[in-house]
Order: C-alpha cells, then structure tokens, then sequence
C-alpha cells in the first residue's frame, strides 16, 4: 500500500492544522457535532404512485408513496401519513379511503406504511398484538419514513400529519403520545381509545390538534366503550366521550365543546353531528364526528359496508374533512 507519509515532514503548525481538519472530518463522518446524515436522497421521477422499501430497526419496511398531480422537485409539501387497520395493506386502505384523489386537489403527499406483523405496536401489553410482542420499532419507523421521503420528495416537516382507522387509529394515538413533536394534527377514524392502566404514560408537551371519526354501531369500538377479551386479549376501551375528553384534557382545552347538527343530504340511514373543543393550548382542537348509524367503516368511502363492519355514511368524507382539518394546523 501507497505510504501516506511525505518525505519530507512538514512544519508543526501546517500539521496541526492538518490534524485539526482530519479530526473534524472523522467526525462529521461518524455523525458528530454537525448532527447524522439524512438518507442519501432517491428522487421520485414525478407525481404518481409508487411502492418503496426502506430499513428501519433491522427490518425492511415497505410503503406506498402518492405524490400529488402539479408536484415538481425542490419544493417542500405537507405529508400525511395514513395507517391501515389490522390485518390489511396500505393498498386496501388507499382504495377505502380515496385519500388520494383529496390530497391531490391540496398538493399533499400521502405515504400508506404497512406493519411488519399485520398490526402497529401500541405498546399494550395485555392486546394480543404480534407487533407489540416482537417489540417491532414502528414508532422508529416512522421516524425514518419521514426522513426518507423528505429525502426523496421533499417535506415541510412543519406539515406532517398522521391518520389510521382501526388499529392504525389506535397507533395513531400512541404517535400522538410517543412522537407528537413530529406532527401539526392527527385524526382517528373508527376507534376510541385503549384505557390508560394499558399503557406506558403518554405525556403531551404541546397541544395536538385530533380528530375522531366514530359510528354509533360500530360494534369493534362501541362508542359506550366494551371489554374486549378471550384467551388472549384482555383490554378495556374507553367510550368515546372518555376517549374526546381525554385529549381536551391534554389539550388544555377551555369551557364546553359546541356542538351542530350537519345537513342531512343522502338517505343513507347516517347522520352527522359535530362536537369541537376550540378554545385550547397553543392554537389546538379537539374535534368529534359523531355518525350516527355508522359502523366501522370509513366515513365517505366508496366502499359498501355491511355485513359485520356495518354502515358507511354519504354525509361527509373522512378523507377531505380530516384533510382540511390538517391544514389548517401548522406545527
């Protein structure tokens, strides 16, 4: 090997200076004082839809990637992330949803993640969950989603926004709790909350913005809460007025919530009302639509329901409503 000493040895302070600059190399290298290095960057070609993959905590994880009509590079665009129920796929919830049709008409990107073992660590213990039992790193995971397609397309980390039915809503909320600096609002759609003698301690710093989006017979989430058990689950669900006004409380919202009937304008046999908390820490809400005779379904969603999930409500679009919700947040 080619010897990296010159013949001639150069004066102290020129190899000082050299050290210096070595060292501070060395660390750059290693993630020192000028932070780690973000993902080397694998620009999308354009809008359009794309399936990628990307290793967090050992485990390659893979998303479906909707980059809305009118993007073009260099420019920084709010990002929704929209986590799919238990057992299902990023492509079954984009196609429930029509998240992607909203989003292009307000220049959002929507990444659909998928889980690793068909549900998302909510670090409850006593749910049953494959994910939780394998201590998979999804929180981590989204973590390094975002860095990557901030990489990639490019994200105003101002405007990062998370949405999940089912036990993606669930995930949702323990985002809220375990990561909430990353987001401006969250939403959730068809659940309540996993009672707190469940779970680790969830702190909230600064208000976040949420959503929810309940039907009165959904019968997997009850809005009067339910035990959930058999041989492997053993978990209390909060009611939906338990699982609202936790998150006024963590809010630090002031005063009753309003609360408005919304027009009825399909014979779809829902109805709609609609409660917000408004007046809460650092620009906050907490907002609540009630449909009734809804199931657990996805408010607005082409999808037909029935049989055990129940009724999908004509009366508003999750998709849009939640979207608009998201917007009018910045973190």
């Amino acid at each position: 090997m080619k010897s990296l000493a010159s013949p001639t040895a150069p004066p102290l302070a020129a190899r000082g200076s050299a050290l210096r600059a070595l060292v501070a190399a060395l660390i750059a290298a290693c993630g020192g004082a000028t932070g780690p290095a973000g993902p080397t960057p694998d620009p999308v070609p354009g809008p359009g839809d794309y399936v990628r993959s990307l290793s967090s905590g050992g485990l390659d994880r893979s998303y479906a990637l909707h980059v809305p009509a009118g993007w073009t590079a260099g420019g920084e665009s709010p990002l929704v992330l929209a986590f799919h129920g238990l057992q299902s796929s990023p492509a079954n919830l984009r196609a429930v949803s029509g998240l992607d049709e909203v989003a292009d008409g307000f220049g959002a990107v929507v990444a659909y993640p998928a889980a690793a073992r068909g549900d998302w660590n909510t670090e409850c213990l006593e749910c049953g969950s494959d994910a939780v039992i394998d201590r998979i790193g999804d929180v981590r995971f989204v973590s390094d989603l975002v860095d990557r397609i901030d990489a990639d397309v490019g994200v105003d980390r101002r405007r990062v926004y998370a949405i999940g039915i089912s036990n993606g809503a669930l995930f949702v909320h323990h985002l809220a709790c375990a990561a909430g600096d990353m987001f401006a609002a969250v939403a959730s759609v068809a659940a309540t909350l996993i009672a707190p003698e469940h779970l680790p301690a969830c702190v909230v710093e600064r208000a976040l913005p949420i959503a929810f989006f309940l039907g009165s017979g959904d019968t997997f989430f009850p809005p009067a809460g339910k035990l959930a058990g058999n041989d492997i689950v053993h978990v209390r669900l909060m009611s939906i007025a338990e699982s609202v006004e936790t998150w006024a409380e963590r809010d630090r919202c002031a005063g009753a919530p309003t609360v408005i009937d919304l027009p009825d304008e399909h014979d779809d046999g829902t109805t709609v009302s609609r409660q917000r908390y408004a007046d809460c820490d650092d620009g906050a809400e907490v907002v609540y639509y009630a449909i009734e005779g809804g199931g657990h379904t996805w408010p607005g969603s082409s999808s037909p329901g029935g049989g055990a999930v129940g009724r999908t409500s004509r009366e508003i679009l999750a998709s849009e409503v939640a979207v608009r919700f998201f917007l009018d947040h910045v973190r």
